[in-house]
């Protein structure tokens, strides 16, 4: 009987810490993950997007609006986000339409004619200069009040490559790209079909992995 006793109350005292264990996990697990992040990111973002109408352009195709969404994240780079907010605040930011008619004048520019050709622009802001200096007095490009000229090259090399190798439509051209890369035996799936978005999109130029 006291073998017993004395069994069972080991067997409550291993239960007792597996329980003291498991605990402690937890809460290691979960302070990651506060650290990480908000526990409700994900719903705060679609909230959010829906909010701001990108989750109805999403679904309307509507790419000129989602430009316009995208193009400003890019100028949170390299610089605190109060000085990006006040600078876009004071000088406004590219659009979709800006860009659209600055094209449909025909500008001499060669570079200026298709996604291809815009390759090694070359616009640099604070020396007022690029890879086409014949052309650089007629061109739009320059016009905008960007930050720096690599934002001015980012916004229309997406503009081109949108227009020129998503045939203008951006929610079809991913939504392609998804569907060719799903293979469900492929272990690395959600790379894989990453990375059929994010490579092309590299090649913008100051897009890279961002």
């Amino acid at each position: 009987m006291q073998s017993a006793r004395k069994s069972a109350s080991k067997q409550a005292r291993a239960l007792a810490e597996e329980s003291q264990g498991q605990a402690h996990a937890l809460m290691l697990i979960h302070a990651v993950c506060c650290l990480a992040g908000c526990p409700s990111l994900i719903d705060d973002f679609r909230a959010e997007l829906g909010e701001d109408g990108i989750l109805a352009s999403i679904e309307a195709h509507d790419t000129p609006k989602l430009f316009d969404w995208i193009v400003p994240a890019f100028s949170y780079q390299g610089i605190a986000d109060a000085i990006a907010s006040a600078y876009m605040d004071r000088h406004g930011v590219l659009t979709w339409a800006a860009i659209a008619t600055d094209i449909a004048g025909q500008p001499s520019c060669p570079k200026l004619e298709s996604y291809w050709h815009f390759h090694d622009c070359g616009y640099r802001k604070i020396a007022g200069t690029c890879n086409e200096p014949g052309h650089f007095s007629a061109c739009p490009l320059p016009l905008h009040p960007l930050r720096n000229g690599r934002l001015n090259q980012t916004a229309y090399g997406l503009f081109l490559f949108i227009r020129d190798l998503a045939d203008g439509d951006l929610v079809a051209w991913i939504d392609g790209r998804l569907a060719k890369a799903d293979n469900p035996s492929d272990l690395d799936r959600a790379v894989s079909m990453g990375e059929a978005v994010i490579g092309p999109l590299r090649h913008v130029h100051g897009v890279s992995d961002r």
